[in-house]
C-alpha cells in the first residue's frame, strides 16, 4: 500500500476542481474507483467521491474506517452504516450541500444509478461529462511517476516467478519514462503488456498517457516493444501549440512555454475563452487540459 502526500492530492484536487468550473457544474460525483484514488488516496472500493470548490466528501463504508484514517486523513468522510445503501447515503450528503448543478461520471455511470440520483434529488440538475478526470491523470506529476517505478518492480517480480514465462528471457526494462519490453514471441509480448497494464491500472496510472510503439524483431529470435509514459507537453508539441495560438488568438493575447506546461495571458476574459475553443477545435495530437482560469 502505498500513501500520497497531502500536497499532491490537494493539488489534483484543485486542478479538477477548475475543470468543473469550466464545465458549468458546481460539483462532480466520481464514481469510477480508481479516479476515487487517484484524487484521494483511498485504495479500498465501493466508495464515491462528491467534490467542488466548497465541499469534498468521501462517502464510504465502516469496513475502511481504520483504512480511510490512514490514506486520506484530513478528508471529509461520510461513512454510511451497515444497513444502508449507497443511494441513501448519497441523498444525506447531497441535502446537506444544497448544489444544485452536479456532474456526472457519463462514461462511468449506469442507467439505475442515474435514474435513482434523478429521483432522490429532484432539485438537483445533472450534467452528464466525460473523462474529466482521465484527462487530468494524462499529464504525470511526481507522485505518479513513482507509482509508474512501483508498477514496473512488481510486474518483474510477478514474470519472474510466472511458469508461462519460464525459459522465455521476458524481462521490463524501465529508463525514465521509456520503458523496454523484451520476450520470445508477440504471444508473450501480449502476455507480458498484460502484466505491466495490469499494474499500472492497480497502482492507478491512467494507461490514456501510454504510448506503444511497434513491436520490432531482437537478437536471437526473440522481439521488443518501447512503451513510453506521456509525462506533460513536449518541447516540439509546445512549438506548435505556441505557433497556433500566436497565428489564431485575438489581439493582445500571448503565450509561452513553462516547464511542461503553457501559459496564456490575455486581457479580457473573452479572448483566454476564444483561444480554449480554439486549441480544442485543432487536432494538435495529444489531449488538452486547461487550469488556472482566472476571472
Amino acid at each position: 500500500m502505498t500513501t500520497m502526500t497531502k500536497d499532491y492530492l490537494g493539488a489534483r484536487q484543485k486542478k479538477l476542481i477548475s475543470q468543473i468550473k469550466r464545465i458549468g457544474a458546481e460539483a462532480l460525483l466520481v464514481t469510477s474507483e480508481t479516479n476515487v484514488t487517484y484524487l484521494t488516496g483511498f485504495s479500498g472500493d465501493s466508495s464515491y467521491l462528491l467534490i467542488g470548490k466548497d465541499q469534498t466528501v468521501l462517502i464510504s463504508d465502516g469496513r475502511y474506517t481504520t483504512q480511510l484514517e490512514e490514506e486520506c486523513p484530513g478528508l471529509d468522510v461520510h461513512i454510511r452504516k451497515p444497513t444502508e445503501s449507497m443511494i441513501v447515503a448519497l441523498e444525506q450528503v447531497l441535502k446537506k450541500s444544497h448544489l444544485t448543478k452536479v456532474g456526472l461520471e457519463s462514461h462511468v455511470v449506469t442507467c439505475d444509478l442515474l435514474d435513482a440520483l434523478t429521483g432522490i434529488t429532484p432539485a438537483i440538475q445533472w450534467n452528464p461529462v466525460s473523462n474529466v478526470v482521465e484527462e487530468l491523470r494524462m499529464v504525470k506529476d511526481a507522485s505518479e511517476i513513482q507509482e509508474i517505478r512501483e508498477a514496473v518492480d512488481q510486474a518483474q517480480r510477478e514474470i519472474a516467478n510466472r511458469f508461462d514465462f519460464k525459459n522465455t528471457n521476458s524481462t521490463i526494462e524501465q529508463n525514465d519514462m521509456v520503458i523496454t519490453l523484451h520476450t520470445v514471441s508477440e504471444d508473450r509480448m501480449n502476455a507480458l503488456r498484460t502484466v505491466l497494464e495490469e499494474k499500472l491500472v492497480k497502482r492507478g496510472v491512467s494507461l490514456r498517457g501510454v504510448d506503444y510503439g511497434d513491436v520490432q524483431e531482437a537478437t536471437q529470435n526473440t522481439v521488443r516493444q518501447v512503451v513510453t509514459i506521456k509525462v506533460g507537453i513536449s518541447s516540439d508539441k509546445s512549438k506548435e501549440i505556441n505557433k497556433l495560438i500566436k497565428a489564431n488568438a485575438p489581439k493582445g493575447t500571448s503565450s509561452q512555454t513553462q516547464g511542461e506546461s503553457i501559459r496564456v495571458s490575455a486581457k479580457k476574459r473573452d479572448a483566454l475563452q476564444d483561444v480554449i475553443a480554439m486549441l480544442k477545435a485543432e487536432d494538435v495530437g495529444i489531449p488538452l487540459q486547461f487550469q488556472n482560469f482566472r476571472d
